[in-house]
């Protein structure tokens, strides 16, 4: 690139040089021309008049000066010339010089194409920030958006919350409601029965009744309680004992007739119906007989024991908060009977309050003046398997834990740390345990 700007410019200077030269040419031959003729005009006046020799010596002479003139004038011009030349080649030094500084500045101006692309790149990611920042702005602006909304929802959670607190105590409350009209029906039928067909019983025949009743007629109960509205105050709603029970279905599934003893108010057997279970209520008491009998399921009024003795066969025995309210003695003769009449595969399911939780004798065992004492889960694996069934199960129910928890201590370098919590845990088992156990056993 430099070589032909080189070769440029010196033909430039070449050009002007050709230019002048010419002109200095046509200089010379003009002159010429003009002292041919004045040399002819003067042969012809020395021709013509020999007399103005001298004029035209001096003529001659002037025209030679001024041929000297433009002879130096043209050494003037060579030497100038020269100078052009030096300064040519000062300028080519220069313009090397120049075309270096170009060189240079092309390294800049690419560098500087090179920060262009890098500012254009910058401008595209800043442009992207931008972007993201106004989205940043958008996500907070939507962000505060939704935490209006969340907290409003959280408001009306909390207000949906404190209305299902109340739908709840009020569904307690209609549920208690319920629960005492349907008792106070339950009477009232017993009543208008035993009003509308008196019975007569003669003195002899009141204590040979007396004489042949079991013990698990009577129940340890003092005549001046009303054990059917205590069980309605102490042993909690309906709903609250069939979800406590509902677990002990699946063992009965596939059942032709499931006997549940001592049904109570029927909670159990309503799950076995809502189950499609066949099943058959044996309870002593009126009220609860005629509280069952009135939702539509069959209950046998007739003491458990006897009931048994009387069956030929059954494939699955239900008992429910029974045996802590009879004696040893018929709590043996009662799993005996059950595994003489229970099928094979048959499934027998005793659920009692457990002692291994001491919970149980400050809450609830001795709130009931029915219960004789309570029966240790081992003691009563013991009796059922000593009664002849082999597939023998202690079931500790979670659902009746008490809900209190003794937590983990947390100090940083303490000794026998995870030893003390440990042994906490079995304090707290053994203070806050499962209140019920159930005895499971298959023939």
């Amino acid at each position: 690139m430099n070589g032909g700007l080189n070769e440029k410019i010196i033909s430039i200077i070449q050009e002007e040089l050709d230019k002048r030269d010419d002109r200095i040419e046509q200089s010379i031959k003009q002159l010429n021309g003009e002292i041919k003729q004045e040399l002819e005009q003067q042969n012809v006046k020395i021709v013509g008049v020999i007399d103005s020799y001298r004029q035209i010596v001096e003529e001659l002479t002037t025209y030679l000066q001024r041929f000297m003139s433009i002879n130096k004038g043209l050494q003037d011009n060579q030497d100038a010339v020269e100078s052009c030349l030096e300064e040519i080649k000062e300028n080519e030094c220069n313009i090397h010089r120049n075309f270096e500084r170009i060189d240079e500045i092309s390294k800049r101006l690419s560098d500087l194409d090179n920060v262009e692309i890098n500012l254009r790149n910058n401008n595209a990611q800043m442009e992207n920030v931008v972007k993201r920042i106004s989205d940043l702005d958008n996500m907070e602006i939507n962000l505060r958006n939704n935490n209006a909304q969340i907290e409003s929802a959280v408001r009306r959670i909390i207000d949906l919350d404190n209305m299902e607190i109340n739908l709840r105590n009020n569904n307690a409350e209609l549920e208690n409601i319920i629960s005492r009209l349907e008792n106070l029906e339950t009477k009232f039928s017993i009543y208008k029965k035993r009003i509308d067909n008196p019975i007569i019983v003669s003195q002899e025949e009141t204590i040979q009744e007396e004489q042949t009743t079991t013990v698990l007629d009577k129940r340890n109960i003092p005549y001046s309680i009303d054990y059917f509205d205590f069980e309605n105050t102490f042993r909690g709603s309906r709903a609250q004992i069939k979800k406590i029970q509902e677990k002990y279905i699946p063992y009965f599934e596939g059942c032709r007739r499931v006997v549940d003893l001592g049904s109570g108010r029927g909670e159990f057997l309503e799950l076995l119906k809502e189950n499609d279970i066949n099943a058959v209520g044996v309870e002593i008491y009126d009220e609860f007989v005629e509280l069952c009998r009135n939702k539509g399921m069959e209950v046998i009024q007739q003491d458990a024991l006897e009931y048994l003795r009387q069956q030929k066969e059954i494939d699955g025995l239900f008992a429910g908060q029974l045996i802590e309210h009879i004696p040893v003695e018929s709590i043996i003769e009662l799993c005996t009977l059950a595994y003489k009449k229970m099928k094979e595969g048959g499934c027998m399911i005793l659920e009692t309050p457990n002692p291994m939780s001491l919970a149980i004798f400050t809450h609830s065992f001795y709130m009931d003046p029915s219960h004789l004492k309570p029966v240790h889960p081992l003691t009563l694996k013991y009796i059922v398997e000593k009664a002849g069934f082999k597939d023998v199960e202690i079931l500790f129910t979670e659902n009746s834990r008490y809900p209190v928890k003794i937590p983990d201590l947390k100090v940083k370098g303490a000794d026998n740390l995870d030893e003390f919590n440990k042994s906490m845990h079995v304090v707290e088992d053994t203070l806050f345990g499962s209140q019920d156990y159930a005895i499971i056993a298959k023939r």
